[in-house]
C-alpha cells in the first residue's frame, strides 16, 4: 500500500498545482504474483524502522472540471521521481557492482470523482497508471514498479 499526499495551490476552484509524494508503508499485504497496488513487490524481511523500499514524489498538476458543483471530476498528473531501494534478503547476495539503491523518473496520470461535502471537505475515489524509467538492475525492473493503482482522497482546505 502507498501512502502520500499533495500540497497544493488552488486557482480559481480549477486548477491546481503543488507537490506531490508517495511511500510504500505496507509490504504484507502484497504477493509476489503482483497484488493489487502492489505491482509484484512481496517483502517479510524489512526490519523495524528500515526505510519504505519505494518512495516517488514531483510537481503535480491538475484541473476540477466542475467546482462549483457537488460532483466534482479531477484529472492531474504527478510528472518527478523516486526511489527503490533493494531488501535485506536481495542485499546480503549482492556483487561487488550492485547499488543498493535504484533512482527513477515518474509520470503518473490521475482520475477521480469527487464528493463535496462542504467548502472545506471533499473525498475522491479514482485511478491512476505510474509509469518509470530508468531503472534496470540485477534486483528490479520498470515492470515491476509500474503498473495501475486505486486511489482514495480526502481533501482539506478552501475548496
Amino acid at each position: 500500500m502507498l501512502v502520500g499526499g499533495t500540497l497544493a495551490w488552488v486557482a480559481d476552484h480549477r486548477l491546481i498545482l503543488g507537490f506531490g509524494g508517495y511511500a510504500a508503508m505496507d509490504w504484507e499485504g502484497c504477493v509476489s504474483s503482483g497484488g493489487f497496488g502492489c505491482n509484484g513487490w512481496h517483502d517479510r524481511h524489512r526490519g523495524p524502522g528500515e526505510e519504505p523500499r519505494l518512495a516517488y514524489g514531483g510537481l503535480v498538476l491538475g484541473f476540477n472540471a466542475m467546482p462549483r458543483r457537488a460532483v466534482d471530476f479531477y484529472g492531474g498528473i504527478l510528472v518527478g521521481g523516486g526511489c527503490v531501494r533493494a531488501s535485506e534478503e536481495e542485499w546480503a547476495g549482492a556483487a561487488a557492482d550492485w547499488r543498493r539503491e535504484e533512482y527513477f523518473w515518474t509520470l503518473e496520470p490521475q482520475a477521480m470523482l469527487l464528493l463535496k461535502f462542504s467548502r472545506f471537505l471533499q473525498v475522491g475515489i479514482g485511478g491512476s497508471y505510474r509509469f518509470v524509467s530508468g531503472v534496470e538492475s540485477r534486483w528490479t525492473s520498470r515492470a515491476r514498479l509500474q503498473g495501475a493503482a486505486g486511489l482514495l482522497s480526502i481533501r482539506l482546505g478552501l475548496l
